[in-house]
């Protein structure tokens, strides 16, 4: 525990950590709410040397050797040591796990497998023995878990707390996340993916803490998740946000994922663009697109449109354009309908950056109606762990936290 290693191995401490030593052991209750550069500060020192203090008496980093210390006072005064929340973001094919402090502070994160064609009972087994792994690794014994918070690609039912139906997974009908919350006796709660990327793109990404901010996920299909006054956005039936449905040609549209024309998805979903550019390819032989389906072995990937645009090439640049005034036309309607400060954009096609940005910037700030309807267009940060994040938020959210 901190306060014993500290006093284990404070001779060998430079000067400078001595007097982070000095203040922890003085202020121990005081210590646990200070961040590094407020202890840094409080002790007359760097936030580097916390760091090497930190590590001094055997802890990886700050969050860690806050954990020692509330278990040493949970020693000497006899108090509980904080509690802790899970974040799980399940996929088809991987699990992403995350355990948070009461502080939200990260204590450990992990991928598995899914291994949901084995099963439910053996996929829940799978998780619990790695959060119980994750706990132990990072010196944790018997867990106060708070609560537990699932992000499911599907569509949830939020009064009933349970699935109604999940994309690759036969888990519909009850709550996959009660089975690890009853194994650490917390209350358990689940929302489907999207809503939960968002959440986690507005407490830990991009968002910069507006209130009231969209994420749209460009990946295979269009996914979207709404935040409002800093919660989920979900609708009577939690059907809400559906943006990659949202008709955008009415008249005879291209088909959809969903096998219905003219939605969203249609023409801005990776597929979309997959399906474009294959068929411009068959059309105009001196694209740069077939030099590098050739150079990837015969593979096509959206990325090459991108890079093509970047080198001027006609065919991407058209591809490119038409992708955007559509997006242009989706995001400007869901400005209009939620006003939000801010939109994130995530998933693979974001990373276009700029070159997707800039244009979608300006053609949205002339679709608006009125400039005051007008936000930002930004990128995402978090990536692919915006699920974890988001799920630990939801976690802390549903208890109050």
């Amino acid at each position: 525990m901190a306060i014993e290693n500290i006093r284990q191995f404070y001779d060998e401490m430079s000067k400078a950590e001595k007097r982070v030593a000095d203040f922890m052991i003085e202020h121990p209750e005081e210590t646990l709410d200070l961040s590094i550069a407020e202890l840094a500060k409080k002790s007359e020192t760097s936030d580097a040397t916390v760091i090497r203090m930190c590590r001094h008496i055997g802890y990886s980093g700050f969050a860690q050797m806050k954990l020692g210390l509330a278990g040493s006072l949970a020693a000497e005064l006899k108090r509980p040591v904080s509690g802790y929340l899970i974040g799980i973001d399940v996929g088809g094919t991987n699990t992403k796990l995350m355990i948070m402090n009461e502080q939200q502070e990260v204590i450990a994160k992990r991928q598995i497998a899914t291994r949901g064609e084995e099963g439910y009972e053996t996929a829940g087994d799978a998780m619990i023995q790695a959060i119980d792994f994750m706990f132990t690794e990072a010196g944790i014994e018997e867990p106060n878990v708070l609560a537990v918070a699932m992000g499911l690609p599907g569509t949830v039912d939020k009064e009933k707390n349970q699935t109604v139906w999940l994309s690759k997974l036969h888990w519909d009908g009850f709550n996959p996340a009660e089975k690890i919350g009853a194994y650490y006796n917390a209350p358990s709660f689940i929302d489907n993916d999207a809503n939960i990327n968002a959440l986690g793109e507005y407490a830990f990404g991009s968002n910069g803490k507006n209130d009231n901010m969209v994420l749209i996920t460009l990946g295979t299909g269009v996914g979207c998740g709404v935040i409002i006054n800093g919660k989920i956005y979900g609708g009577a039936s939690n059907m809400a946000a559906e943006l990659g449905h949202m008709i955008v040609d009415a008249y005879d549209g291209d088909i959809c994922l969903c096998g219905r024309r003219g939605h969203l998805e249609a023409y801005c979903s990776g597929s979309a663009l997959k399906r474009d550019a294959v068929f411009m390819m068959g059309t105009c032989p001196d694209t740069v697109l077939h030099e590098y389906m050739k150079e990837a072995g015969g593979v096509f990937e959206n990325q090459m449109v991108t890079r093509g645009a970047m080198a001027g090439d006609q065919v991407c640049l058209r591809l490119l354009d038409r992708y955007i005034h559509y997006l242009a036309v989706g995001v400007t309607n869901v400005m209009m309908m939620y006003n939000p400060s801010i939109i994130v954009i995530g998933g693979g096609l974001s990373n276009a950056g700029e070159l997707l940005l800039k244009p979608l910037n300006e053609k949205t700030k002339e679709m608006v109606a009125q400039e005051r309807s007008w936000c930002p267009v930004v990128q995402a940060t978090l990536g692919s762990e915006a699920g974890m994040y988001g799920a630990c938020t939801l976690a802390g959210q549903s208890i109050g936290l």
